[in-house]
């Protein structure tokens, strides 16, 4: 629970807004399974099935941007993580998938804090999708 904790702290609260939301006509333990098996083969940062939520370890890569009036190249390093949050509502499932995105630059003052930069619709409605077809094998249908 104070691993959870401490990851919310770390992504910050204003990050863990909107998302990406369907609502299934299945059980709540079929949508757990079927959803940490669609994260695959990521590696889980807190999986907590008792309050809905799954939370991947931080991907690391390099954002090419550019800045100034010269579009110098900046060097930005940026990571992203997937939440999931799951709530049973009668004998539905809601899942929502959030997707964190952070950069930092790697030079300057600018380099001593990761700051929050908007998700990626894309990769949410991706994972959504991935989600959907596997619960769909399971004979569960969105509502």
């Amino acid at each position: 629970m104070r691993h959870a904790v401490m990851m919310l702290c770390l992504t910050g609260c204003a990050s863990l807004a909107g998302g990406h939301i369907d609502t299934y006509r299945c059980g709540y333990d079929t949508v757990w399974e079927e959803t940490l098996r669609a994260l695959e083969p990521a590696t889980f940062a807190a999986t907590d099935k008792r309050h809905g939520r799954i939370e991947t370890e931080w991907e690391k890569g390099m954002a090419d941007q550019t800045s100034g009036i010269m579009g110098r190249s900046d060097l930005v390093q940026e990571r992203s993580s997937i939440v999931v949050s799951l709530a049973r509502q009668r004998n539905n499932t809601e899942v929502r998938v959030i997707h964190v995105r952070q950069q930092h630059h790697l030079g300057g003052t600018r380099s001593l804090r990761w700051r929050h930069v908007p998700s990626s619709p894309e990769v949410e409605n991706r994972m959504l999708a991935r989600i959907h077809d596997r619960l769909k094998q399971r004979g569960c249908g969105p509502l």
